[in-house]
């Protein structure tokens, strides 16, 4: 909730409800609200992280199936994503989203709109990918910052990604071929457009993979380091 901060969660695996993770406004402090790594958030009626002008990391994780949102990033904040898998195949109903919402205000009743800046959210070696042509949204306002990057990504969707302030080195709209996404096994098979289309810069903030194997020079985006 609002003023708690420095929380972490590690190796957990969080799924069957509502929200995974409701992360509120910042803490008084300089850290991130949340720290999440090696872990795996999945089948979400709603969604699998919902942040509200947070500060959060997050590495090694994989978020999946979920009927709205696999991340709501809203209200502005700061957010860092590095080796992360968002993969959304959700059966239970029809989705009517992207798989990641980036968004920098709110309305309130009787004060009207209220604009927060998202100072930054940053997505680093991680897979976007799902069911939908579009899995990115942007809800902005030109009246608070709106500053996001996505960076040695596989991403489906249908943007144009000729923006380098906020896109570099994007595999679009490539199937990274998980391994069994009905089974929530989203390592990569052989022939996938992930492989070693990572950024070692990226990598070297996490050099080991969700399931401990070291991450080679030319590293895979995603939770998973592939090895044949």
């Amino acid at each position: 909730t609002a003023g708690s901060k420095e929380n972490v969660i590690n190796y957990a695996i969080i799924k069957n409800g509502l929200i995974g993770v409701h992360v509120d406004t910042l803490g008084a402090s300089a850290n991130p609200t949340l720290r999440i790594n090696n872990s795996q958030i999945r089948n979400m009626s709603a969604a699998g992280i919902l942040a509200q002008g947070s500060f959060v990391e997050a590495s090694n994780c994989v978020f999946a199936d979920c009927g709205i949102y696999l991340a709501a990033l809203t209200i502005g904040g700061e957010y860092v994503f590095r080796h992360c898998t968002f993969a959304n195949i959700w059966t239970e109903g029809t989705r009517q989203t992207g798989s990641i919402l980036l968004n920098n205000y709110y309305v309130a009743q009787g004060s009207g709109q209220q604009n927060r800046d998202l100072t930054g959210a940053f997505f680093g070696n991680c897979i976007i990918y799902g069911s939908m042509e579009e899995e990115l949204e942007f809800d902005q306002t030109t009246l608070a910052q709106f500053n996001y990057k996505f960076d040695h990504c596989i991403i489906r969707t249908k943007e144009v990604l000729s923006n380098a302030v906020h896109y570099s080195e994007i595999g679009k709209n490539l199937d990274p071929l998980f391994k069994d996404a009905a089974t929530y096994d989203y390592q990569l098979t052989s022939g996938s457009s992930a492989i070693d289309k990572g950024d070692q810069s990226i990598s070297a903030y996490v050099p080991y993979d969700l399931l401990g194997i070291v991450r080679d020079a030319s590293p895979e985006p995603g939770a998973y380091e592939f090895k044949p």
